[in-house]
């Protein structure tokens, strides 16, 4: 079970890295990728439909018989090695690969604060001052790592809630 299951998570987590990493040679910044977090989602479900496959590869090696809570238990260490291991990849990626990203999207951000029309003049200079204030909190790499854990790790029990249920013979 264990190897099946790090080799379904690592399956995940390569299909991530990948479709994060694509984007970043063709776009130079974050402001020229509009549809980068649309992008992000689709990738890690796109990614995380490995732990159906990874559930129904242990369902046939159990011969067919397979409870839901089995499968649940499969699924979230499958999610857990994929989420983990993108969180590693994340946490170099801002390190040591991309030691500018955070900044760059940090000022984004700022940026799309600034030109929002829908705010006032002061709930501007609220949320800039917000941004600001946490700016350490914000270009830290082990951050930025823990926070695409917290990220995927939701989506994947989803993932892994839908494929227990579908793949469940008791």
């Amino acid at each position: 079970m264990k190897n099946l299951a790090f080799k379904y998570g690592i399956i995940s987590s390569a299909v991530m890295c990948t479709m994060v990493v694509i984007p970043l040679f063709i776009w130079e910044t974050p402001a020229e990728n509009k549809y980068g977090e649309v992008l992000g989602y689709a990738a890690m479900i796109l990614a995380l439909t490995a732990i159906y496959f990874g559930i129904k590869e242990y369902k046939t090696e159990l011969e067919g018989e397979l409870s839901f809570k089995q499968a649940f238990i499969f699924g979230t260490f499958v999610n857990f090695v994929a989420a983990l291991a993108f969180g590693i990849f994340s946490y170099a990626l801002y390190a040591w690969l991309m030691p500018d990203f955070l900044q760059q999207y940090l000022d984004h951000s700022i940026a799309k604060v600034m030109t929002d029309t829908t705010l006032t003049e002061t709930e501007r200079a609220t949320q800039v001052k917000f941004i600001n204030d946490r700016e350490d909190f914000f270009l830290s790499p082990a951050l930025g790592g823990l926070l695409m854990f917290g990220t995927v790790f939701p989506i994947g029990l989803v993932m892994t809630l839908i494929s227990s249920f579908a793949l469940k013979s008791k």
